[in-house]
């Protein structure tokens, strides 16, 4: 798809990535909203999965206070970010990312390409895990200090010029408390694979959106297309195959979010029929996969699935069958008696 500039509002959106108060219109709601914040979920999977997700913040939005060892988040609510109209999704969450990634090495992030400028962007950017509402009456608006990581160097970075978008960043030193998540390393998912997505669409605390299938996967493309309910702030998150776990894909652009409501003047999400809308791409993990390292086998997350039961059969027993045998009846013989008879003499 291609990126368009849009000015409205006074503001300039372009790109798809939130940076300096720039915002990308680069993709809506397909169907029903999917999306759900981590204390929705009820998946051990999608749990598991979503505790392994970043989000990047640049480091100016980030202050720590050295009593509590707390990062304080410089975030603004969703709703006056972006003039959204009353009752929209999320109103009131705040937003402060401005791209996804996912933790692939015990040090390493897979985001998008376009996230990572260059070396300098990387320095200024800090990876956080746990930026999410763990209930609903959570603000999100804190980070304990060791959840919060920065950037050592960039390890591959793919964008532009018809290449494929990724990017692979080590970070400053090991990851605790989450697990290193495993990518598809054999045939491409097909049209039709389940799907779902992790990340912080417009910034927000993570949210899960599943319920989408691949729709188009071209020979030789770079980009398999779907219908996930992503955002700008979604790019760089990792698409999982919802059935095996495995990540098959970086979000890297689609359509517009919003769409502005013309008598409320204020914004709306954009809705798309499930077929609907242009799609939204994602870079085939295959092009960074040179890049990641294999996971030890201890280290990977188990897929959930359904345990095969065997059936029960019952053996078909032949009924004991008694033989009829047939005595042998010895025949009675009746001797012939001669009578004896007088002699005369």
């Amino acid at each position: 798809m291609s990126k368009k500039v849009q000015a409205w509002a006074g503001v300039v959106f372009t790109g798809l990535v939130f940076s300096q108060g720039v915002w990308a219109f680069d993709a809506p709601v397909y169907g029903p909203d999917n999306r759900l914040d981590f204390y929705q979920l009820t998946s051990s999977l999608e749990q598991e999965l979503a505790d392994s997700t970043v989000a990047l913040f640049e480091e100016k939005v980030l202050d720590l206070d050295p009593r509590t060892q707390l990062f304080k988040i410089r975030a603004k609510p969703l709703g006056a970010r972006m003039n959204l109209c009353a009752g929209e999704p999320f109103f009131d969450q705040p937003t402060a990312a401005f791209c996804s990634g996912t933790l692939v090495g015990p040090d390493l992030i897979l985001t998008a390409g376009h996230c990572m400028d260059d070396q300098s962007r990387c320095q200024s950017t800090r990876f956080a895990f746990g930026f999410r509402l763990s209930h609903e009456t959570d603000t999100a608006l804190t980070l304990p200090q060791g959840e919060v990581y920065e950037c050592k160097e960039i390890v591959a970075r793919s964008y532009g010029g018809g290449q494929a978008d990724f990017a692979v960043v080590r970070l400053n030193r090991n990851v605790t408390g989450h697990k290193p998540l495993p990518i598809s390393r054999g045939a491409p998912a097909v049209v039709g694979t389940d799907i779902l997505v992790i990340g912080h669409p417009t910034g927000l605390p993570t949210k899960v959106s599943g319920g989408a299938k691949i729709r188009d996967a071209r020979a030789f493309s770079k980009t398999f297309t779907s219908y996930l309910d992503t955002y700008a702030g979604n790019s760089g998150s990792a698409v999982f195959n919802a059935t095996t776990g495995l990540i098959e894909g970086i979000l890297v652009s689609g359509e517009r979010d919003y769409v502005t409501d013309p008598v409320r003047k204020c914004t709306v999400n954009k809705m798309c029929e499930e077929d609907g809308c242009g799609g939204e791409e994602s870079t085939w993990i295959s092009f960074a996969a040179p890049s990641i390292p294999e996971l030890p086998a201890t280290s990977v997350v188990a897929p959930v699935v359904a345990p095969v039961v065997a059936p029960v059969v019952t053996p078909v027993v032949a009924p004991v069958v008694t033989p009829v045998v047939t005595p042998v009846v010895t025949p009675v013989v009746t001797p012939v008696v001669t009578p004896l008879l007088p002699v005369i003499l």
